[in-house]
């Protein structure tokens, strides 16, 4: 028996079909109205995937819920089935099958069974692979021959046969050789040998390079946009390379569209040009939000950003937040660097009004910054100067600081709105010197970690641990935007927000240099976006020993298309924490 690919089409559909098709006890039926007229029972077959395939291919099934078939054109379906039943396990190798099939009357209706031995697979004799031109060179090809899904002695299935062409023609794609040949395409089944000769014999040719590329815009000068663009004339065509440069200008969020034109029809000689076709965002953005949370009460926002400022990519950003304890104005101007996607300057300032029952400061800041990626870790340099009024023992302070520090951070997650498994690592120093622009001499080291681990399909584990520690020359000139403090909806819940740290001899939380917050939640989810959770809180902001504050209670989340909505019932067991206390935010798990 001969088979070539094409012949194959009907038999790999086959194998996409899906449905439920066997009992336990491996018969099949289709339920469909009362005095259905056909009855289908399966028998023999163990492995699901054969089963399955048979099921869905048996055309009689589809009687089952007809029950105006007239008894010829049950016949006439029955006298089909073999054939059909054959078909469905030859993807599977299964050419020599044993089929026992009989049509009976039973009751109003008919029972068609079909005992099916499937025999002995087919097994790979010959695997003949055959690979010339430039592709013999290409590391990707050599890689995909090494792990090819068939071997000699396995038995014989389509599927794999299909993966192994698929595989090839995708990589003939994607790397350029578009003048490539599929020279043999040929599987031969001997059913009585039990064998299976593949072959396959592949010509691609030359590879095509990438040539020249033209950016078509109007906003930027071109060289901003070449340091996007990793893709060097006369490198390899590679269509990776091309889906990178285009995730690249569309996240600078200066272009609302970006089309790459790198077609094969575009060649020169085995060269193909790049045209970058780029149409504008809206110059001006303006976000407004309101909304509560039960540390800031009701809150609002309004945001402005200029999504270029001049032909050199420069972005202007201002964002203004109020509540009824903290009022936050801020302005950034950002520069891309050399290499826009991993790094770029900023020039920013902040001022900050707060008013809440532990702390009461007013603060002005300016300066300027670097961000830089690599890899999954995330780099943040600063130098801050900054002119605070706070309250220390009901006494007014102010205090200048020049602030250098660097913050480290990694965040990965499997989808960052719904967090099934991901991690957030947080590093960060920082410090002053009295003698230069400080009225104080202070270092401190930061550090976070929240982990979420999946429980089975239903239930994660949401793990968070965050520890801080300041050495500084004067403990009273340590103004309140450097100390610490715990409580809150993020930090030990069943405690008010920043009620929990050292406190004067009128009982006012004057917050701590040392800080240790830890949690762990369980959270089970019940019906479709809506879940349950229960959590343990435990932590203290201190001057010298931690007195450690327990906080506990149960919530419900809700995965809302935003993100992640919470509202937790919390119960704080040790001074100052509340009987019960409800705790509302928004916003990712990492």
């Amino acid at each position: 028996m001969h088979h070539t690919t094409p012949g194959w089409r009907r038999v790999a559909i086959a194998l996409l079909l899906t449905g439920s098709a066997a009992t336990a006890h491996g018969q099949a039926s289709t339920p469909g109205k009362t005095g259905v007229p056909v009855e289908v029972v399966i028998e023999g077959i163990e492995d699901e995937r054969l089963r399955v395939n048979v099921a869905n291919f048996l055309s009689i099934r589809e009687l089952a819920s007809k029950p105006e078939a007239t008894d010829s054109r049950i016949a006439w379906e029955h006298r089909k089935a073999e054939e059909e039943i054959r078909t469905a396990l030859q993807p599977f190798g299964y050419y020599r099958p044993t089929i026992q099939a009989s049509l009976e009357r039973d009751g109003p209706g008919w029972r068609a069974t079909y005992r099916v031995t499937p025999g002995t697979p087919v097994r790979v004799r010959t695997l003949d692979i055959q690979l010339s031109g430039a592709a013999t060179g290409d590391a990707s090809f050599h890689k995909l021959l090494k792990n090819l899904p068939i071997h000699v002695g396995e038995a014989f299935e389509h599927e794999h046969w299909e993966k192994l062409k698929s595989g090839i023609t995708g990589l003939i794609t994607e790397h350029g050789y578009f003048s490539a040949q599929i020279v043999m395409s040929e599987v031969r089944v001997d059913p009585a040998a039990g064998s299976a000769d593949v072959h396959l014999h592949v010509d691609s040719g030359r590879r095509y390079r990438f040539g020249e590329t033209t950016f078509h815009q109007t906003i930027l000068k071109d060289e901003v946009l070449r340091r996007y663009n990793r893709i060097k004339p006369g490198d390899p065509y590679d269509a990776a390379a091309l889906i990178d440069l285009q995730g690249a200008l569309a996240d600078a969020d200066y272009y609302q569209s970006v089309e790459i034109e790198a077609g094969p029809d575009r060649a020169e000689g085995d060269t193909i040009p790049l045209d970058v076709r780029l149409r504008p965002r809206l110059r001006e953005r303006w976000d407004f939000g309101l909304g509560y949370g039960t540390d800031t009460g009701p809150r609002g926002r309004i945001g402005f950003k200029e999504r270029w400022v001049n032909d050199l990519g420069h972005k202007f950003t201002s964002d203004l937040r109020v509540s009824q304890i903290k009022t936050t104005l801020a302005a950034e101007y950002l520069i891309p660097g050399n290499d826009p996607r991993l790094e770029q300057y900023s020039i920013h300032s902040r001022a900050d009004y707060e008013d809440s029952t532990t702390v009461e400061n007013r603060l002005f800041l300016i300066g300027v910054g670097q961000k830089l990626q690599a890899g999954d870790w995330q780099r943040l340099t600063a130098l801050d100067w900054q002119i605070e009024r706070f309250r220390y023992f009901d006494t007014p302070a102010d205090i200048m600081l020049l602030i250098p520090s660097v913050t480290f951070s990694r965040s990965t997650v499997d989808d960052s709105l719904r967090v099934y498994r991901g991690e957030r690592l947080s590093l960060q120093l920082r410090g002053a010197l009295e003698p230069i622009l400080s009225d104080n001499t202070f270092f401190q080291v930061t550090a976070g970690v929240k982990e979420v681990w999946p429980l089975g399909k239903d239930m994660r584990l949401l793990a968070r641990f965050d520890a801080g520690t300041t050495w500084t020359s004067d403990p009273e000139q340590l103004p309140s935007s450097v100390r610490y403090y715990a409580g809150g909806d993020t930090s030990i819940r069943g405690y008010e927000y920043q009620s929990i740290g050292p406190r004067n001899d009128r009982d006012k939380v004057i917050g701590g240099r040392h800080m240790l917050v830890g949690s762990i939640e369980l959270e089970h989810r019940v019906v479709g976006d809506w879940s349950v959770a229960a959590f343990v809180d435990a932590g203290d902001a201190f001057e010298r020993s931690p007195s450690m504050k327990l906080g506990a209670g149960i919530g419900v989340r809700w995965a809302s298309p935003i993100g992640p909505i919470r509202l937790d019932l919390a119960h704080g067991f040790d001074e100052p924490g509340d009987a019960f206390r409800i705790h509302f935010t928004l916003g990712p798990d990492l």
